[in-house]
């Protein structure tokens, strides 16, 4: 995705882009201590090649383990919390348009 990412923007021309971005990381562990940078540098690409855009990134989406537990308690409060300090963590009552 990241090395495409700037062309699909750049032939689009969005107003907004959302991520929905993460999931398979959690569900296979990758390095999830480099997601932030990731992300940071997915972000980088969008606005560059759309500087006039907003980027909304979805939260993790709430997970079963084979047990049947819901992951989302275990790991989506640990990721959310080293996202780039750059990405708002929000609803849309908490976030008002910029």
């Amino acid at each position: 995705m990241s090395a495409n990412v700037a062309g699909w923007v750049a032939g689009t021309a969005p107003r907004a882009v959302l991520l929905h971005i993460g999931t398979n990381d959690v569900i296979q562990n990758f390095d999830l201590a480099g997601a932030p940078g990731r992300l940071s540098g997915l972000i980088d690409r969008i606005t560059s090649a759309a500087p006039g855009a907003d980027v909304f990134v979805a939260s993790i989406t709430p997970l079963a383990d084979p047990g049947g537990r819901r992951m989302s308690t275990r790991t989506t409060p640990p990721f959310l919390a080293l996202w780039p300090a750059r990405v708002r963590v929000c609803t849309l009552s908490t976030c008002p348009p910029r």
